[in-house]
């Protein structure tokens, strides 16, 4: 039972960082001149550098990605779940991510730091990071984000919460935040 948790949460972590590398502008389809009738495309990366996203390499391979191996889980490893790796961090600043964060990247339990920043990245965090109990860090700043910053800390802050950096400036934050929210991090940026 414990196997095969193993691999349908490495199927899970697949899957949301394919739905991070697809929903923040990693491919972009352009038409292809078209040759003998048929309709040609090119699928090209639209970050500035997507080195192993989306390959049949363990997700702890791609740019960006850092992950944690637990030794409970070297007995488990097989072909079917990778490299026993689960991951900690991303962090892709300066690569041209453009789009908003998806839902799915907080279905990555052991997700540890998200640094987005310096991108083209809009919208406001989904609400499912409250699902994520190991965050430590968050850095989405320098990007297009919106939102009131009152409900965004609302949405992150359950009393469980592990966050100790946040940094958001340089966004499109609205709103004031009360003082009993800014004692909950040792450094927050907005």
């Amino acid at each position: 039972k414990e196997e095969i948790h193993f691999i349908v949460y490495h199927l899970y972590q697949r899957y949301a960082m394919a739905t991070l590398y697809y929903s923040l502008g990693g491919n972009d389809i352009l038409p292809n001149e078209e040759e003998e009738g048929e309709s040609f495309f090119n699928i090209i990366s639209g970050w500035a550098d997507s080195t192993n996203w989306l390959s049949s390499n363990s997700v702890c391979t791609w740019k960006g990605v850092t992950c944690n191996y637990f030794q409970q889980n070297a007995n488990l490893v097989s072909e079917l779940c990778e490299d026993g790796g689960v991951v900690s961090e991303i962090s892709i600043p300066k690569n041209r991510l453009d789009g908003t964060i998806p839902n799915e990247v907080f279905i990555l339990k052991y997700l540890q730091v998200l640094r987005l920043n310096q991108n083209n990245i809009k919208g406001s965090l989904p609400s499912t990071i409250r699902s994520c109990d190991s965050l430590l860090e968050i850095d989405i700043s320098h990007n297009q984000m919106q939102g009131n910053i009152s409900n965004l800390l609302d949405q992150i802050m359950p009393q469980s919460r592990t966050i100790q950096n946040l940094i958001l400036d340089n966004n499109k934050f609205h709103g004031s935040i009360p003082g009993e929210k800014l004692v909950a991090f040792d450094a927050l940026r907005i």
